[in-house]
């Protein structure tokens, strides 16, 4: 079969019909199993495999044509599935036109050492050997179930830690039973960072013990104030409540989320006002700062969900920012915050907003133009409700984690994403599945 499917590819290109071979042997050189080697017991599905399409430099490359990859050259004792539960064996597999990667499960029926070997039409296989052990065997542990190791990035802020590139991120929008949240967090496939929603009516001693357990396994992102709640603030509140928490959290939060959804119409009086004064607290005391704004849409589009011309997006940020005045002209401590802002996030909900498409690639363009000096990425993703593994949950996941690796972004795009519902839904394995999948088919750190 793989034979007569070369020779039908070579005829249609001497046809003039279709010719894969030249852009693609120019770009895509090799596949490579990204994951290390495991250690599975007989009859055991194994965690996820993914393989990845690169350059001769080992960069990932997306495939210009549907390309199967195939496991018949060394695999023979392994059997391959689409699945984390190895319900849905498959002989080949098909990497997509337009992406770079792919992932796959594995189970072995037999003890020993097996190779894992993946083939293609065009480009370099890839195989490594994994280890089939006797059922009942004490499994060494598994690279999927503990945090990678913390990387070095500089400079050192004043307080808390440097969080490194690509940020792939998850919210818990309450701490109890923070053990079982410390162990949902080490699930996933590289040190993540944490979103920890403060509520109303606590103190930071309320967070203390949970945000120390959690940074061991995460990197801490604050929100200061839940957008539903903001209208329960004042100026002065607000400014008080950024002082009280930093003050008792400073050494443990890496991230102060000091604006959530900051332009959604239902935050009340004042907004820009308890923005710039909690913004001010913070980054007089050298936090580093995020601003999540959330996104309606694009305005010439008929199915946008903006409620009223000044709470999208763009107009409130140039309200906000002064931008319609020269430099010269702008309160010096708005110009502050356009400069010194350390992230710029975007709020998503699709169901909310119509299930429409946005240019992601051309609204990052925007902010970081506004925003030169920030980090842009996603601040939140999610659904209205907790839907525990839906069909659309999962590939909400699966569309934007990876985003990066499919779409051309600014060079300050960090990702983000921070799926909203994961304290609800931590112990739901198609979520947790399906966001080790996403990360893994997302650019790496």
């Amino acid at each position: 079969m793989r034979l007569s499917k070369k020779l039908s590819i070579v005829y249609l290109a001497i046809a003039g019909i279709f010719l894969p071979f030249s852009s693609e042997a120019a770009s895509v050189s090799k596949m490579k199993i990204l994951t290390a080697p495991q250690s599975v017991e007989v009859g055991e599905c194994s965690n996820v495999v993914n393989l990845q399409a690169q350059d001769r430099s080992g960069i990932a490359t997306n495939v210009d044509f549907d390309t199967e990859i195939y496991f018949d050259q060394g695999s023979y004792d392994l059997e391959i599935y689409t699945d984390s539960n190895c319900s849905t064996e498959v002989l080949t597999l098909q990497m997509l036109a337009g992406t770079n990667n792919i992932s796959f499960f594995f189970k072995g029926n037999s003890q020993g050492s097996k190779t894992l070997y993946v083939s293609t039409m065009n480009y370099q296989d890839s195989s490594q050997v994994e280890q089939i052990l006797a059922a009942g065997s004490v499994l060494p542990p598994s690279p999927s179930l503990s945090p990678c190791p913390v990387p070095i990035a500089a400079p050192t802020p004043q307080y808390g830690r440097a969080v490194p590139a690509p940020i792939y991120g998850v919210t818990f929008d309450n701490v109890s039973n923070f053990p079982a949240k410390v162990t949902a967090l080490q699930k996933l496939p590289h040190m993540p960072t944490v979103r920890i929603v403060l509520d109303p009516e606590t103190i930071p001693a309320d967070y203390s013990t949970p945000i120390n357990a959690m940074k061991k396994s995460a990197y801490i992102m604050a929100e200061l104030q839940d957008s539903a709640d903001m209208k329960l603030q004042t100026i002065n509140s607000f400014k008080s409540r950024a002082q009280i928490f930093f003050n008792g959290l400073k050494d443990s939060v890496d991230i102060w989320e000091v604006g959530n959804e900051i332009n959604g119409d239902w935050l009340g009086t004042n907004v820009k006002n308890k923005l710039r004064a909690g913004f001010k607290v913070l980054d007089d005391a050298g936090a580093t700062t995020a601003i999540t704004f959330f996104y309606f849409g694009e305005p010439e589009r008929k199915n946008n969900c903006i409620p009223a011309a000044q709470y999208e997006m763009f107009t409130w940020i140039k309200s906000l920012q002064q931008l319609d005045l020269p430099v010269a002209q702008r309160d010096p401590q708005n110009e502050k915050m356009r400069l010194n802002v350390d992230y710029i996030f975007v709020s998503w909900y699709p169901q909310q907003c119509n299930n429409i498409k946005p240019d992601w690639a051309t609204v990052f363009a925007k902010l970081a133009t506004i925003y030169p000096n920030a980090k842009i990425g996603f601040g939140e993703i999610g659904t209205a409700n907790p839907q525990y593994g839906s069909s659309y949950e999962l590939n909400l996941i699966q569309e934007f984690y990876p985003l990066a690796s499919r779409v051309q972004m600014p060079s300050s795009y960090i990702g983000g994403y921070f799926w909203w519902y994961f304290a609800q839904e931590m112990n739901n394995s198609s979520i947790v599945n399906a966001l080790y999948n996403a990360i893994w088919m997302g650019p790496q750190p």
